[in-house]
């Protein structure tokens, strides 16, 4: 998967999500076995350490506002190879759909090599949860090669740190629970449907996606442009909240999707 300056960028989630039953609930007890996965999941005891990386060029030998250019932006993780390497692969995909290419620079240079003016291309990395055993990037990219506008892209890359391994919505579900999973994310279609101004309806049938982020209330699904309506409506995202999804969640990530309700 996808002149260097730095600039800090990282932002670090860890909440912690209280339901309530009656006046006050208490969460449900854990088992000694649940108590430890949560722990590993939520241990802040060793933060990612990071080092924001900037890529700016031009076109060579152009001179003014017109030229061409590229802005990159991105991680580099200490002592963590591999965590780089999953964001630059990442990446390279992202904005050339060839996740074999050398390295970032070397998309730059392919980049530049044949754009016309204003064309340009960008990326910016972000961290969505940063401790704990699944870390959560969010990606994003976009390119301007002419027309009305440029094409921006997101992805959130979800990251097992003990494996090293980039997860999918599969990886994290339990074996044969997919159908049960888009059912609930379907009625969480039908709620983002119901939410838009008449007139205003998205023009494309729900779809499945594997970019997700396990939140402390909801499984949040993000799209891209033009996948669920038109350009107009952005990178849109359906929560399908924890209480319909939890049970569907292999015991190593469930504890993430908030707690569970207390029996009466």
């Amino acid at each position: 998967m996808k002149k260097q300056s730095l600039a800090y960028l990282a932002c670090f989630a860890c909440v912690v999500a209280l339901t309530a039953c009656d006046r006050q609930e208490q969460p449900a007890e854990q088992s000694q076995e649940q108590q430890s996965a949560k722990k590993a999941l939520t241990d802040a005891s060793n933060p990612l350490k990071v080092r924001p990386v900037e890529l700016k060029r031009s076109k060579a030998g152009c001179n003014g506002d017109e030229c061409a250019q590229v802005k990159l932006q991105w991680l580099e993780f200490t002592g963590e190879p591999k965590l780089t390497e999953l964001v630059e692969t990442e990446l390279l995909t992202m904005l050339s759909g060839d996740s074999t290419q050398k390295d970032l620079p070397s998309f730059a240079d392919s980049f530049l090599k044949n754009a016309e003016p204003l064309w340009e291309a960008g990326s910016r990395v972000s961290i969505k949860r940063g401790n704990g055993r699944l870390i959560t990037l969010e990606l994003r990219a976009h390119q301007y090669t002419g027309g009305a506008h440029a094409l921006p892209l997101i992805s959130y890359l979800n990251i097992d740190r003990q494996s090293r391994q980039a997860l999918s919505l599969s990886d994290v579900l339990k074996a044969d629970a997919e159908p049960d999973f888009w059912q609930a994310a379907r009625k969480a279609h039908q709620r983002w449907l119901d939410s838009e101004p008449q007139g205003f309806k998205p023009i494309a049938a729900f779809s499945q996606t594997d970019n997700f982020f396990i939140g402390a209330q909801a499984v949040e699904l993000r799209y891209n442009v033009y996948t669920l309506g038109p350009y107009a409506m952005g990178q849109p995202s359906l929560y399908v909240p924890c209480e319909e999804v939890r049970k569907l969640l292999r015991p190593n990530w469930a504890a993430l999707c908030g707690p569970a309700k207390a029996a009466h």
